[in-house]
C-alpha cells in the first residue's frame, strides 16, 4: 500500500497543470526523500507509516486539484501534520520531509 500511494501522489504531481517543471522537479525529489524515510519508518511502525503517507496523498490531491476547496485543503494538510509530529523528535529526518513538502505546496499557491 505505501508504494502504491507514493506512485500516486507522484502521478497527482506530474499530472498538475499548476505546476511548473521546476515545482514538479522539487516535488518529485522531496518525495523521493519522503519515500526513502517512510521506508525506514515502516520497518519500525508500520501503521504510522501508512497513516502518513495516505495523509501526504490526500493533501496533494486536495491541493492540486482543479478547483481546490479551501477548507479540504487545510483540513488534510492538518491531518497530515499531525501524523507526523510525534515523529518530530524520534524520526527528525521524516518531519523535515514532510514539512518541507507542504511548505513547497503552500509556497506554490496549491
Amino acid at each position: 500500500m505505501l508504494q502504491e500511494t507514493l506512485k500516486r501522489i507522484d502521478q497527482i504531481i506530474a499530472q498538475s497543470d499548476k505546476l511548473s517543471s521546476a515545482s514538479r522537479q522539487e516535488l518529485a525529489d522531496l518525495l523521493s526523500q519522503l519515500d526513502k524515510e517512510l521506508q525506514a519508518v515502516e520497518k519500525q511502525q508500520a501503521h504510522k507509516a501508512h497513516s502518513i503517507a495516505s495523509f501526504a496523498k490526500v493533501a496533494a490531491h486536495e491541493s492540486l486539484r482543479d478547483d481546490p476547496d479551501p477548507e479540504l485543503v487545510s483540513l488534510s494538510s492538518k491531518g497530515l501534520r499531525r501524523t507526523v509530529e510525534e515523529f518530530e523528535a524520534s524520526h527528525p529526518k521524516l518531519y523535515e520531509v514532510i514539512q518541507a513538502i507542504c511548505i513547497r505546496l503552500t509556497g506554490m499557491g496549491v
